[in-house]
């Protein structure tokens, strides 16, 4: 029985599956439409609070009305001949068909959004335009008017747990909230749905579903692990929706084949290589490394290991661990006989703190090295002065002087009385490259934004320097920071 279900089983999903990639096809497509729709109303939105249109309108009925009236006897009219041998005439007879066309083209898609389009149909009837008249609609009003009524923002998802990067949400609302009161993105405010419940794989690929299926958003940004970003990537490059990763590192997570998603952070390979460099240049020639047996550190402290043995430095102790262990003395123990210059600890917050207090504990004063997941307030909060003179791979430099980063370090301070991390850098920067790709492009159409992520070219946020390369990641600046009384500080090396 079982080999004939596997059978039916089989059957059914080579069924399904096309029925559900068109599905996800379908709503890419949908995604793409309303996008369009949004972006010729934002135009129209525009156009109705340019102040030079109302001139230029009435210029134009003008204009028409003389142009009218000299179609017929014109010889007999004085006033004809000066206007139509007018100079300008034909240049003036071209602009105002192109503003008549852009108005007519307004008022039909602003009519059609509007909730009440089909009353509109019976404005000159008294009753139903003064019952409207009631709720302060005029059936009269023309199109400029009828647009201020009309609510269209630019959707993006923001996913990432809450409780454990708070700060990259601070980051991300800091940015919306400084473009919104600088006037929006192509007449429009910017507006975040959050997804921020800390969640397994299974309820991160329910949140993806959710996403897409929401057609009004046009970008995601998420602050997952790898192990919960990798699932997502393929339902949202099928969902159409723009796709920028901030913390998984990752190297199968993404590749030069996806159309919109891109990484906002070094891969694991980069991040493992700069460390070796920094261990050598520190003179350490010694190292022990922990790792615990995630798909994130384990690729990252394989990394680790070959980039060091390949700068001659040696690989004096290398053990795994299961990711819910607790007690680590046995593997400190057995570290303490090996003679190591420095431990590698490839592991996230909850392992590190726990094995850095009971490393602290067991007499261990050996200099440590982390991975930059753990530049977070939850890790320094749980590991407390047990952690202090750690050192982590970081993307962000507290000391960048730039105009990008000074604007951004002041509002942050500013807001949250606090000095930022990689996170609230990561979720700021995101928001400002989405944003400069809708500009630069003039559209909010994932597939159009998206190109963006295949330009040649530098762009400088508040981490300083970044530029994709052709595999969809990115190329930025890798620092170290010590901990020090509780805070990252830059190293100099």
């Amino acid at each position: 029985m079982s080999k004939y279900f596997k059978y039916i089983f089989c059957l059914a999903v080579l069924i399904i599956l096309p029925e559900f990639r068109e599905d996800q096809s379908e709503l890419a497509k949908t995604r793409h439409d309303i996008a369009r729709e949004n972006d010729d109303l934002a135009k129209c939105k525009v156009l109705s609070e340019d102040t030079r249109a109302f001139s230029e309108k009435a210029m134009c009925q003008a204009f028409t009305q003389q142009n009218d009236s000299c179609k017929t006897f014109a010889e007999q009219k004085p006033e004809c001949a000066p206007f139509l041998n007018s100079p300008d005439y034909a240049e003036t007879k071209y602009n105002c068909s192109v503003t008549k066309n852009k108005s007519k083209h307004c008022d039909t898609i602003v009519r059609e959004k509007l909730w009440y389009s089909k009353a509109l149909e019976y404005k000159d009837n008294i009753l139903i335009s003064s019952i409207f008249k009631l709720i302060n609609i005029d059936l009269n009003d023309d199109w400029g008017e009828m647009i201020s009524r009309l609510e269209f923002k630019i959707k993006i998802a923001i996913v990432a747990p809450m409780d454990t990067k708070k700060e990259f949400y601070q980051g991300v609302r800091m940015a919306i909230e400084q473009i919104n009161q600088e006037g929006g993105v192509l007449g429009r405010s910017l507006e975040a749905v959050e997804y921020s419940k800390h969640v397994d794989v299974d309820e991160s690929k329910e949140i993806a579903y959710e996403v897409i299926e929401n057609t009004s958003l046009v970008a995601v940004i998420g602050a997952q692990t790898s192990e919960k970003t990798k699932p997502v990537t393929k339902i949202y490059e099928r969902g159409g929706i723009f796709n920028l990763i901030t913390s998984a590192t990752n190297m199968d997570i993404i590749n030069a084949d996806m159309q919109y998603t891109f990484r906002m952070i070094p891969n694991n390979i980069g991040m493992a290589e700069k460390t070796a460099v920094f261990c050598k240049k520190s003179g350490y020639k010694k190292v022990a490394v922990v790792t615990e047996n995630s798909a994130y550190a384990e690729e990252l402290s394989n990394a680790f290991y070959k980039s060091s043995v390949e700068k001659g430095i040696a690989i004096n102790y290398f053990k795994n661990f299961d990711k819910r262990k607790t007690d680590f003395a046995g593997i400190i123990g057995e570290m303490m006989t090996r003679k190591v210059d420095v431990i590698y600890f490839s592991g996230r917050y909850n392992a590190a703190s726990k094995f850095l207090i009971q490393l602290r504990n067991m007499g261990v004063q050996s200099p440590v090295m982390g991975t930059e997941s753990l530049d977070a307030a939850n890790f320094i909060s749980l590991a407390g002065t047990s952690a202090e003179g750690i050192v982590i791979p970081s993307i962000y430099n507290e000391k960048l002087n730039s105009p990008e980063h000074t604007v951004f370090l002041d509002l942050y301070k500013k807001k949250y009385g606090l000095n930022p991390n990689a996170l609230a850098v990561q979720g700021y920067d995101s928001v400002k490259l989405l944003v400069m790709a809708i500009n630069e492009l003039k559209t909010t159409i994932p597939e159009e934004v998206a190109s963006i992520g295949h330009f040649e070219k530098d762009w400088y946020g508040a981490s300083g320097k970044l530029t994709f390369d052709k595999e969809n990641g990115i190329k930025k600046d890798i620092y170290f920071k010590k901990l020090h009384l509780g805070e990252y500080e830059i190293i100099d090396y």
